[in-house]
């Protein structure tokens, strides 16, 4: 199961229900990149306080589309922070982190394939 929006509500219903969630973090990213003790508060709330009796699979951190030119910096960060409030915590996790594609990485001058990219039809 996925949820978007953690809320107390929602993972108190999902104690000792063996159901694996995968948990989003809802902000923006910018609040975790700009402070570890607000990742560190996070997981806390949301992940912790309903560990072990909720099975948390995976936390999402970034999983959005970016279109501003500053999403490397913005989207590095909170991988750093938010993985280490679950390695230092009770809870032993993996963490895996993966950073967002953002929507400007490429722009073609042409709006069009390269001619080394585009399919060879018929060829």
């Amino acid at each position: 199961m996925r949820i978007y929006y953690p809320g107390q509500q929602i993972l108190q219903a999902l104690r000792n229900t063996n159901i694996d969630l995968l948990l989003d973090f809802p902000g923006p990213l910018r609040d975790l990149a700009q402070s570890p003790a607000a990742a560190s508060d996070w997981v806390r709330d949301n992940v912790l306080a309903y560990w072990p009796d909720v099975r948390f699979r995976y936390v999402a951190v970034g999983n959005e589309v970016i279109f501003d030119k500053g999403w490397p910096n913005t989207s590095s960060r909170p991988c750093a922070t938010s993985t280490t409030p679950s390695s230092s915590s009770a809870c032993e996790t993996r963490s895996r982190c993966q950073r967002p594609c953002s929507t400007t990485s490429w722009e073609s001058p042409t709006r069009r394939p390269s001619a080394s990219s585009a399919p060879r039809c018929g060829r």
